[in-house]
């Protein structure tokens, strides 16, 4: 039987709409269009130049829109990087409320009252209205002040998430926030994460959570904006920041006894105020670390400088570290002692408390979470003249060459996990409670958010 024009026309049609209904876009298009129609706004303060360059840059690379509400702006060392759209200074459009003048340190202790003013002076702010998230990494228990706002907040510690709670109380009722944020009936939905292993195995022995793993980074700033030169003649010494650093000395012996000609150095001593394209001209970095998280170590990896630093048993003998624990004299060593810390968390199973200060084998247990042990080709040396010996053999190129492509991995990784967090976040900006009395008890349960 022959089909005539119209019959066929109206089946070409059929086949096509069930076409359409039935395709889907590759998952690289879907991702892409997620991503770009998903801007959202985030409301940031932290102390920390580092945290916030980091994490802002970060999400501006997502499209999404960051509103940095702390008292310095623009005046910090990353200037360029905040030109960028989307990364909006509150204080140059706006009055910043008083908590924003005082709690300007990692340490500065949150009461009852500077939630309550905090609140009182943006509850109906139309900026604090069209936010839809809070993140904070230093002090990361500063979200505290958001907990009555109705909005998704992001626990994102870069060091100790207990920073500036120095008393036992005060960290309690930290904990119970961290523990209520996370449970799978509270509304807004909350995050825990950790901007290293370090603190996320920290938040898993205090608190028995398992928190998000997004790790400092500095690649949307630090990574492929230079090339490897190895013109400098100098191996630079780490901190960078330092003008000097005493086992220069011993580093400059070391040669000397090997016949090897390494000159050491500090990115200061060289050039004063420098640029990061200025550490690519040199061929290394000798880290000598005082902390288990840094964002100058996070910026020489996204780089793709070559580091080498001292092993877990060898840094322990050097005595380096002084930026690890709550209860350093830095943090709250003047109000807390080791005892005043609360018990391991049930479901935490680490043989050793990661405030322990006085054992040298807890120490060097904790230490092996630290950043720059944990990051793939940071070479590690036992002895000074072990670290001429592994200057001299090293591959630079090489190096270079696979942390790059390290750095393309874990900048995959962090782009899906950071979707996976934005997604679940809500698009239009929720009801703002009237009171703070009502607000707390509504969304937290509690007449009292704080223990001070």
């Amino acid at each position: 039987m022959r089909l005539n024009f119209c019959t066929i026309s109206i089946f070409i049609l059929f086949i096509s709409f069930l076409f359409i209904l039935t395709w889907k876009y590759p998952k690289s298009v879907y991702i892409q269009k997620l991503s770009s129609s998903s801007s959202l706004k985030f409301w940031v303060i932290n102390n920390h130049d580092g945290c916030r360059v980091d994490t802002a840059t970060l999400l501006q690379g997502l499209n999404q829109t960051i509103i940095i509400a702390d008292l310095v702006g623009r005046r910090n060392p990353y200037i360029k990087a905040f030109t960028r759209p989307n990364i909006i200074f509150l204080k140059e459009k706006h009055q910043l409320a008083r908590l924003m003048h005082t709690h300007r340190s990692h340490s500065d202790r949150l009461t009852e009252d500077d939630i309550r003013n905090f609140f009182s002076f943006y509850h109906k702010d139309p900026v604090m209205f069209s936010t839809n998230a809070f993140y904070c990494s230093f002090p990361m228990s500063l979200c505290e002040v958001y907990m009555p706002f109705n909005r998704t907040v992001i626990w994102l510690p870069a060091h100790r998430f207990t920073l500036a709670r120095c008393s036992r109380p005060e960290i309690d009722r930290l904990i119970q926030h961290l523990q209520q944020s996370v449970h799978p009936n509270q509304q807004p939905k909350h995050f825990l994460a950790a901007a290293g292993r370090y603190d996320q195995e920290y938040i898993k022995y205090y608190t028995g959570l398992d928190a998000i793993l997004l790790p400092a980074n500095s690649l949307w700033y630090a990574f492929n904006i230079t090339k490897f030169t190895q013109k400098r003649n100098e191996i630079l010494v780490g901190p960078l920041q330092h003008l000097s650093h005493h086992l220069i000395a011993n580093m400059t012996e070391a040669a000397k006894s090997k016949k090897s000609t390494f000159i050491f150095a500090t990115a200061k001593s060289l050039y004063g105020r420098y640029e990061l394209d200025q550490i690519a001209d040199h061929r290394a970095v000798v880290i000598l670390p005082y902390a288990v998280l840094s964002y100058g170590i996070t910026e020489l990896y996204a780089l793709g400088i070559p580091m080498f630093v001292p092993s877990i048993k060898f840094l322990v003998e050097l005595k380096l570290i002084y930026d690890r624990t709550l209860i350093d004299i830095h943090y709250c060593g003047s109000y807390l002692n080791f005892s005043d810390m609360p018990k391991q968390h049930p479901n935490s199973h680490h043989p050793y408390s990661p405030e322990d200060i006085i054992s040298n084998e807890g120490m060097s247990y904790w230490l092996q979470f630290a950043d720059y042990y944990q990051l793939p080709y940071i070479q590690t040396f036992s002895s000074w003249e072990e670290l001429i010996d592994k200057l001299t053999g090293t591959n630079f190129v090489q190096i270079n060459q696979q942390m790059f492509e390290e750095n393309v991995k874990r900048k995959a990784k962090l782009i899906e996990n950071w979707q996976n967090i934005i997604r679940q976040i809500d698009r239009e900006p929720r009801l703002i409670p009237d009171s703070y009395d009502s607000a707390i008890k509504q969304l937290w349960n509690t007449d009292r958010l704080q223990a001070m």
